[in-house]
């Protein structure tokens, strides 16, 4: 699994021993365009992948690449509806079994429930 990095920063006063502040760049997030069919890697962790096709396309969610708690954003940024895949061993969930953007920049995040299991938010339709 690929490592990801993260800041976070604290204000300490010295005088009464306090943190005043904390902040970090967790909303940094990566964008990663893709021109074909696409199988979602573990370095895809915490990015945006565009799906730049103007036919259609497919992002492939294999088992045992993600971690419980991972997120991947998914937007179809091209004309081709995108739609995610379950690899072998892979269990999709998402509102009415919907596994297809609904529109072109329409964008959806994939949430890991665990190494074989993600539920799928946004813009989908069947």
């Amino acid at each position: 699994m690929a490592a990801i990095e993260r800041k976070i920063y604290v204000d300490y006063n010295l005088q009464n021993n306090k943190i005043s502040n904390v902040h970090a760049d967790l909303f940094n997030v990566g964008i990663s365009r893709k021109s074909i069919n696409y199988a979602l890697q573990a370095s895809d962790n915490y990015k945006v992948i565009e799906m730049n096709v103007s036919s259609a396309n497919t992002v492939t969610i294999s088992a045992s690449v993600f971690s419980a708690g991972n997120q991947v954003v998914v937007e179809q940024y091209g004309a081709g509806q995108t739609s995610f895949v379950a690899g072998s061993g892979m269990t999709l969930r998402s509102d009415s079994g919907k596994l297809k953007i609904s529109a072109q920049y329409g964008a959806c995040t994939i949430v890991f429930k665990s190494a074989t299991e993600a539920t799928i938010y946004g813009n989908l339709t069947a």
